[in-house]
């Protein structure tokens, strides 16, 4: 369990975005021209959220009766009265807004290079050493002691050498705000910087930006293993004290402090936070704490936030029509009663241009009528002849908005009003067929992951928005 927390923890910090669906074969998109940029400057005539329900309950079945979709959602609408659309161009973070983030996060102590196997003292070195030996982090130790000593050789024989050369006290070298070419990416440029904040391990700031395409940050003040893991709505925090709105004014001051522009929260949950805990080997049994996306916000319409992981990015490359995808901007940040444990942003920011007030929609009674056409069709659900049925629950359906590209204006994208339907996917094999690793006793494999979206679809023009080709 805990191997598995520190491989999802790595490949997060570095925020890369994976694949974990198909490619849709069938996906059917109208107005993609010339008829979409008419329309987003046509203003809204009359009340857009007019015979608009809280709840909705229906049921969808292919032709073929293999995939059913049940509908038993609620709706969800921002609390505005006109609905905006506008131009976005990406750009870089400027030397300032690093410095305003960075000094905030590490609340303007002293800042620190973060510190390399080197530069730790032989007391600390020597802690290693025997965690290592003792095996008290590793799940293989458990089941094999014997492997577990063979694989840890030369680890042990690494730490052995640098607990010869420690010194007797930690080296910390000072630092400062400055981009620098990344190690691991020339195009890359980065900042690294740490601070001391109270806890066993010092807090650290990293920032990227890779040619103004991917603009990310990441902060952690944490002990031992840093939240990560499956996010789920139980706010039954155990050995949480702070109640959700406590930490919910704890976020709202810090992202005010960032000075990033209109952001608020799109959705909450709690997600592991294994810290300094040991011998835990379920999901019920792993401490927790708060997590909360924030969104930008434009004339109060939020950018939806959908689980990256569901996003395969297809138009990576781009062409003389295509700019790059630019997914969801996002602030993620972790809360326990120590405080803020983590900050994560992925970008890059917006230059924000106006196009449309309050543009005109589609009624919600056309927009579900759209989805159940398309949904079987433009859902990307897996093709495999081992798959015998697909169930589809749809439990939340949102309207906020969404950046697609602007064929009309290469480098910038379209902020445009989007439906959300959001839900989970079950898909019953053959028996014997499958990941057997994965699925249930019932030949089962759901994914439920917070944040999945079955399906976006343009209010403007009802058309359906495929997130990984970014239109």
């Amino acid at each position: 369990m805990i191997k598995k927390l520190i491989a999802c923890f790595i490949l997060f910090v570095w925020i890369i975005l994976s694949a974990c669906h198909a490619t849709p074969q069938d996906l059917i998109i109208k107005k993609k021209g010339n008829d979409l940029a008419d329309l987003v400057i046509a203003t809204q005539e009359s009340n857009p959220f007019e015979n608009i329900p809280q709840e909705i309950s229906s049921k969808i079945v292919s032709d073929d009766k293999r995939i059913i979709i049940n509908i038993d959602a609620t709706i969800v609408v921002p609390d505005i009265d006109c609905i905006p659309v506008a131009k976005l161009t990406p750009r870089s973070f400027t030397q300032n807004e690093i410095e305003t983030v960075a000094y905030t996060l590490l609340q303007n102590n002293e800042l620190l290079e973060p510190r390399k196997l080197e530069d730790y003292s032989k007391e600390e070195i020597e802690e290693r050493i025997l965690n290592l030996k003792s095996g008290k982090d590793s799940d293989l130790y458990l089941e094999n002691p014997e492997q577990y000593h063979e694989e840890i050789k030369d680890e042990l024989e690494m730490y052995e050498q640098l607990y010869q050369k420690a010194p007797t006290e930690s080296v910390r070298k000072p630092a400062s705000i400055e981009l620098r070419p990344s190690l691991r990416d020339e195009s890359a440029m980065t900042v690294a910087v740490s601070a001391d904040l109270g806890k066993s391990e010092p807090a650290y700031f990293t920032y990227i930006d890779k040619q103004t395409k991917i603009v990310n940050f990441a902060f952690y003040n944490v002990e031992g293993i840093p939240p990560t893991g499956k996010v789920t709505e139980n706010f039954n925090v155990p050995g949480v004290t702070i109640s959700r709105d406590e930490a919910i004014l704890m976020v709202k001051e810090l992202v005010d402090k960032l000075n990033l522009g209109a952001f608020s929260i799109n959705g909450m949950g709690t997600i592991p936070y294994i810290g300094t805990s040991r011998n835990v080997f379920g999901y019920d049994d792993l401490p927790k704490c708060y997590i909360f996306y924030l969104t930008r916000e434009i004339s109060g319409l939020n950018d939806t936030y959908v689980n990256p992981s569901f996003i395969q990015l297809q138009a990576s490359q781009p062409s003389e029509k295509y700019n790059y995808v630019w997914p969801c901007e996002v602030i993620e940040v972790t809360v326990d009663d120590t405080g803020i444990l983590s900050v994560l942003y992925r970008g890059p920011i917006a230059d924000i241009e106006m196009i449309n007030d309050n543009v005109g929609i589609e009624s919600f009674e056309k927009i579900i009528n759209i989805f159940e056409k398309q949904v079987c069709f433009a859902g990307a659900f897996p093709k495999e002849k081992d798959i015998t049925e697909i169930r589809i629950e749809i439990k939340k359906i949102v309207l906020g908005a969404t950046r697609i590209i602007n064929r009309d204006s290469f480098g910038s994208y379209l902020y445009v009003p989007t439906w959300d339907f959001f839900g989970s996917v079950t898909s019953r094999y053959k028996e014997g067929a499958g990941d057997q690793g994965q699925i249930n006793q019932d030949n089962e494999f759901t994914e439920d992951d917070y944040g999945y979206s079955i399906l976006t679809i343009n209010a403007i023009d009802g058309s359906v928005i495929d997130r990984n080709l970014g239109y």
